[in-house]
């Protein structure tokens, strides 16, 4: 359930999947590039990604916040040299949302792609006066917590996939910054008007500018894609 399929470089890796997948009794994927690979196959299937199908606390949003999830570019092969511009775009955006009264959480959804160490960097790049009007959320297991921070968020600014989704689902208004294809496969498999823009251009006052305009901006219904997600169980 709520599978995805690659990236892959060679047949072969493909061929042993599809192997693989032949023993299985049931493959719903959540991504319509990684269906249409193995359509073929009787036992494969699509519906949209699981999380969607997380029940809902609505919350009071008494504290204006706005949630960063973050990612460290130069752990992968294709990023390495863009932390520099990711970093201070996002410390720039920090400082322009907490001069006009937000609070900033940064969320860091993945510890072993050292996403809290990217926030450490980020921290470095802004002047310790703003340091009590931002706070640090390692997600590890605390799932709870988690929740509850996106949900009493004004805004999200999403780099990582489930942020994306997680903000989305809480009504919020959602900022994409894509480093991977399966959060843009996503957006345009279900025509998702979400302002976004790629990693690697994610730098100057203009990206900026959009970043801060998404977050007022009022949310998108994603009440169809809720409903499919339960197709993700569908015997």
């Amino acid at each position: 359930l709520g599978a995805n399929f690659g990236p892959y470089h060679s047949l072969n890796f493909y061929h042993k999947y599809e192997d693989f997948f032949k023993n299985c009794d049931d493959i719903c994927f959540r991504d319509k590039n990684s269906y249409h690979l193995f359509k073929h196959l009787p036992n494969v299937r699509y519906a949209n990604d699981v999380v969607f199908t997380q029940p809902v606390d609505h919350v009071n949003k008494t504290v204006a916040t706005i949630v960063i999830s973050v990612i460290y570019p130069s752990i992968r092969k294709e990023l390495q040299d863009i932390n520099d511009a990711y970093f201070n775009t996002l410390a720039s955006l920090a400082v322009a949302c907490m001069n006009e009264g937000y609070n900033i959480v940064w969320m860091a959804f993945c510890k072993q792609e050292k996403d809290d160490q990217a926030i450490e960097q980020i921290y470095k790049l802004i002047h310790p006066q703003y340091y009590s009007h931002m706070m640090s959320f390692d997600y590890e297991t605390d799932i709870a917590t988690a929740l509850q921070l996106i949900a009493q968020a004004n805004a999200v600014i999403a780099t990582r996939f489930h942020a994306m989704i997680l903000s989305l689902l809480y009504e919020n208004p959602t900022f994409a910054i894509i480093y991977s294809n399966k959060m843009l496969t996503v957006i345009e498999d279900n025509a998702l008007t979400i302002p976004h823009c790629h990693i690697k251009q994610c730098y100057g006052e203009n990206v900026i500018k959009k970043m801060r305009t998404a977050c007022s901006q009022d949310a998108i219904s994603v009440e169809y894609q809720i409903n499919d997600a339960e197709n993700q169980f569908r015997i």
